[in-house]
């Protein structure tokens, strides 16, 4: 075939006027080494995945050196027409003898997924009528005829380009000496069908088509991280080498038992008693060479603390943080006070690929990857082998402990090990985990005849009083009666809260109590204000702070007295653990009111009803962490409740998580959104008109993290209430956003509760 020079031309990946095409391609195939080197496999596979992942690293951008795509890339032309590269480096790449089938397809489908079918929406999918099939080549598409064109007018440069990849990567055996013949794709239709009946589930073998994901997985993120300037990846890490104590600090027993057992286990360990040590010692004891670690939490506060502790044990090169509100936390944290964002966003990307050994995340980030949400194919590498420390387990919904249940069953067999930690674990939760895990399913714990366990054990933290009527009712008395003292007031509602706050500090303007200004902590302030307060609170406690649920979880909190609104057991568990949380200190009261102010019920009423209950036989005892978790299992007794049974086993069946291999169809992704939390109260994030000004002056200056940070999520059924009374609207030039004209301040939050509907001259709008 004859060729054009271009001769005088450097052939370009990127379009910034820096990235050739050769550099992309060896930062490629060194990052491609390295996640091959780091996977979780043993020496041969290793191998063998490295040998096929390099060539794909190598060829995987071989058609963008066409004549027209390098007009793109030098400015002469602002399109290549919507012809896809991928498709001329997957026809070249079938060129080469003994290529295997899983490399063109990872090759094809680095960029798009396969074939769209009839309920495909969102996906950027592979244009059909571009592709030549072996079958097809008697009528090939113009288009494709014309790139192979454009490919052939540079080829001699990008022979050049080829042959000193190979030499520099040490792969002699891909040098060419002459320009191939291009012809067809070399796979199949079969292979980009999603067809049950014809296409890739039914004609490729189910380990097939799971290598062709993982291929596919490893030369994704391999070109994101060359694409951002990665070079290379953490080496990787033994977490055996950290010292998880401090200097002089004395393990108890049970860390040390919990650092040498085998196998999947449930920690039990109250708050305090250093449970988070015990949890990484045992995950040094069970990592695998190569192995990750996943350290999964509920909240998001919870994570953004325990982030900061696996950093300041691990390294911060070796620890990625995970959840939707990442990329704001990691800005905040930044030191030099970029204002564009790029290395919090680069550091929220990285998480996202094969790079950070060990990550913390939520549990929907976990299954994002297992019921194959966008990016699901990395997970293949990534999982297998790895560690999984489930926290505070009694936290999680009952849907998503059966999804969390049905991927075990799926990835046992691959070699992952599981722990299960909390301070709150009622019976029928420690059994309906030991049934979906092995036989050899240990139970950690304190040992009573161990002194230092038996003090964590025995040790007496609070005085517990139960008080009739309501938090409102009962603040002044709790005021007065603790106002020397600092003093933790926790409400099931956002508006609760709110209005325990305003009384407080009227209350404190008039001079009726003697008290310092009291802090608000709840899910509705904007993230730049909430992570704010979140600093506040844990570098200088407040004397008082006021909060819902937000503070139960892994916060680092320790307060003298609280009052709480009546919820279930597992819940007062948690909060009481905010309180003299050490123990050094003599018991100090916890007041639980029997009734709470907002009628609408978060929890499910019987639950709170037999929690208080029990606790009324425990008024004015001095508690031990005995009796709490008597507690929980007598209030537990019968397990979920009869709707909770049902969510939980529908998710434990969940088809394509129960069979995963025979439902894998490489190439596609799933909305996993629907998937996991359908029929909850998802949430969505609106502008605060008083914000509105400040949010469009960073929009027009491209801070698009400063701008995301001023947003405040409602859930979906306060939003569409809000929206149906008049008071939320799209911002016109923002689409997906929308401004709500209720009160904000940074102290308070956003108050939504009563607004009226809006009079718009008799009519109404919804």
């Amino acid at each position: 075939m004859p060729s054009i020079s271009m001769s005088g031309q450097e052939l370009m990946a990127k379009s910034d006027g820096k990235t050739t095409l050769f550099d992309h391609l060896l930062c490629c195939t060194n990052v491609a080494s390295a996640i091959a080197d780091r996977a979780p496999f043993s020496k041969d596979y290793r191998e063998k995945l490295k040998n096929d992942l390099l060539f794909c690293a190598i060829a995987h951008d071989v058609g963008k050196s066409a004549s027209g795509f390098q007009d793109v890339m030098h400015g002469r032309t602002k399109n290549w027409g919507g012809k896809r590269h991928e498709i001329i480096s997957a026809a070249f790449a079938a060129t080469f003898p003994n290529i295997k089938e899983e490399q063109l397809f990872a090759i094809l489908t680095h960029h798009r997924s396969i074939l769209p079918d009839a309920i495909v929406t969102s996906e950027k999918t592979l244009p059909a009528q571009h592709l030549p099939f072996k079958d097809d080549l008697d009528d090939v598409a113009p288009v494709y005829t014309k790139m192979k064109e454009e490919w052939y007018e540079s080829s001699t440069e990008f022979i050049n380009v080829w042959n000193r990849l190979c030499r520099t990567a040490e792969r002699q055996e891909w040098e060419l000496n002459e320009i191939p013949d291009l012809a067809d794709i070399g796979l199949p239709y079969e292979w980009l069908s999603r067809s049950s009946r014809y296409g890739q589930i039914a004609s490729i073998p189910k380990e097939k088509r799971r290598y062709a994901a993982l291929l596919r997985g490893a030369l994704i993120s391999s070109d994101h991280l060359s694409s951002a300037n990665v070079t290379n990846l953490p080496p990787p890490i033994t977490l055996k080498d950290y010292r998880f104590f401090k200097e002089g600090e004395t393990p108890r027993p049970f860390q040390m038992v919990s650092g040498n057992v085998s196998g999947d286990a449930i920690l039990r360990a109250p708050t305090g008693s250093g449970k988070t040590n015990a949890a990484l010692l045992w995950a040094a004891h069970n990592q695998i060479e190569n192995g990750r670690l996943f350290y999964v939490l509920p909240y998001t506060a919870s994570i953004n603390a325990m982030f900061n502790t696996l950093q300041s044990i691990c390294g911060k090169d070796n620890v990625g943080l995970l959840h939707h509100k990442n990329v704001a936390h990691l800005y905040k944290l930044q030191e030099d006070g970029s204002q564009d964002g790029s290395t919090a966003k680069l550091l929220a990307d990285l998480a996202r690929e094969m790079y950070y050994p060990i990550r913390v995340c939520t549990p929907h980030q976990i299954l994002r990857s297992a019921l194959r949400g966008r990016g699901w194919e990395q997970s293949l590498i990534e999982f297998p082998g790895a560690c999984f420390i489930f926290d505070e387990i009694h936290a999680y919904e009952p849907r998503i402990v059966g999804l969390i249940f049905a991927m075990i069953n799926w990835l046992k067999p691959l070699g992952a090990k599981f722990l299960f930690a909390s301070a709150t674990m009622p019976e029928f939760l420690q059994q309906l985990i030991s049934e979906h895990l092995d036989e050899k399913l240990t139970i950690i714990e304190p040992d009573s005849t161990k002194p230092m366990d038996n003090e964590v054990i025995t040790k007496k933290r609070h005085m517990l009083e139960m008080w009739s009527g309501d938090i409102l009712e009962q603040i002044d008395t709790f005021i007065n009666r603790f106002s020397d003292k600092k003093l933790l007031i926790i409400c099931n509602h956002v508006a609760t809260a709110q209005n325990v706050y305003e009384y407080i500090v009227k209350r404190r303007d008039a001079g009726i109590y003697n008290v310092e200004e009291p802090v608000l902590l709840h899910s509705r302030f904007t993230q730049r204000d909430r992570s704010n307060l979140e600093d506040l609170i844990l570098k200088q406690q407040p004397k008082i702070l006021i909060a819902t649920q937000v503070i139960e979880v892994s916060l680092n909190l320790d307060y003298n007295n609280c009052i709480t609104e009546p919820a279930p057991i597992d819940a007062l568990i948690q909060r009481f653990g905010r309180v003299n949380r050490y123990g050094k200190r003599e018991p100090e009261t916890v007041i639980v009111c029997k009734e709470q102010v907002n009628k609408f019920n978060i929890y499910p009423k019987a639950i709170v009803e037999k929690t208080l209950q029990r606790m009324e036989s425990l008024q004015g005892t001095v508690l031990a962490e005995r009796d709490l978790i008597n507690v929980a299992d007598i209030v537990y007794a019968d397990g979920y409740a009869k709707t909770e049974w049902e969510e939980f086993e529908r998710a434990l069946n969940y088809p394509e998580l129960k069979n995963f291999d025979e439902h894998t169809i490489a190439g596609v992704y799933r909305n996993w959104i629907v998937d996991v939390i359908e029929g909850t109260d998802q949430s969505i994030e609106v502008l605060p008109e008083v914000c509105y000004e400040k949010y469009m002056s960073l929009r027009r200056d491209k801070r698009w993290i400063e701008a995301g940070m001023l947003l405040v999520p409602l859930r979906v059924t306060q939003f569409s209430m809000l929206m149906s009374k008049g008071y939320i609207e799209p911002i016109q030039d923002d689409e997906g956003v929308f401004t709500i004209t209720a009160h904000y301040d940074s102290r308070i939050g956003l108050q939504i509760a009563d607004l009226p509907q809006k009079d718009y001259g008799g009519a109404v709008f919804i």
